[in-house]
């Protein structure tokens, strides 16, 4: 339905998502450097992604493509509208995660209660391809679905997955949720990293300048959380001096 750059593109909307939900829910003042991070963010993921609906593409000058062209197109709005809803999603996770965590909702509870329903509804999806689907029927067999290197490959990924959902949630619950996001697209550099390291296709300028970009963001909320801690300990051992010779001055 969509190709996967625009499907990126679409998906790391969530750091624009996350800003206004967290300046409706919380009523938090939104800093001019998570401002600019996020800005820079969505560029740097555009360039490094390289949509085709912000970059020129080869026309189609055939008519009697035109049908298929049609299909197309429906079938990418489609897909379009599917990944603004996932961004959306992940966007109110987070804020809802930070909610109940300021609530002193422990974390082992949040993750259990969404492994929990996640286990349910693949359960279902298993059960509904066993029995109730007619075009995309699956035959339940034990040992040729699930003892497989295949399902021990996936399974080994879904464990290690675990891990970043445990990270996350800390995250979420020492910083703003928008900080969160912004430095959470630094996966992209990550994965032009890799890309590089073990693949035989390699990153172009525009990659580069795009992942510069996010890396710049990354910097700029860091040296920003930097700086509000720094002034945050600089002002407190002041404070209480002040106080304490308040006291001695009545005594």
């Amino acid at each position: 339905m969509l190709p996967l750059p625009d499907l990126t593109t679409i998906r790391y909307t969530q750091v624009v998502w996350t800003a206004l939900l967290a300046l409706i829910i919380f009523r938090d003042r939104i800093t001019l450097p998570t401002i600019i991070a996020s800005i820079l963010t969505l560029i740097g993921v555009a360039c490094v992604t390289q949509p085709a609906f912000l970059f020129a593409q080869s026309k189609i000058h055939n008519e009697t493509l035109q049908d298929k062209v049609i299909i197309k197109n429906n079938n990418h709005v489609f897909g379009t509208l599917l990944a603004l809803s996932c961004a959306f999603s992940v966007s109110m996770s987070i804020i809802l995660n930070k909610k109940l965590l300021q609530k002193n909702l422990r974390q082992s509870i949040i993750m259990f209660y969404f492994l929990f329903i996640t286990l349910i509804l693949c359960v279902g999806m298993q059960v509904y391809y066993w029995i109730f689907s007619k075009s995309n029927r699956l035959e339940f067999n034990l040992k040729k679905r699930f003892l497989t290197k295949d399902f021990l490959f996936a399974l080994s990924i879904a464990i290690l997955q675990l891990l970043p959902m445990v990270l996350s949630q800390k995250s979420i619950k020492r910083e703003h949720p928008s900080i969160v996001t912004v430095v959470q697209s630094s996966d992209i550099l990550f994965a032009i990293v890799l890309q590089n390291l073990f693949s035989s296709i390699k990153t172009n300028l525009l990659a580069l300048i795009g992942s510069a970009l996010v890396l710049t963001s990354i910097f700029i909320v860091g040296s920003h959380k930097l700086w509000l801690d720094q002034q945050n300990r600089t002002y407190v051992p002041t404070s209480t001096e002040e106080n304490t010779l308040q006291v001695q001055a009545k005594d």
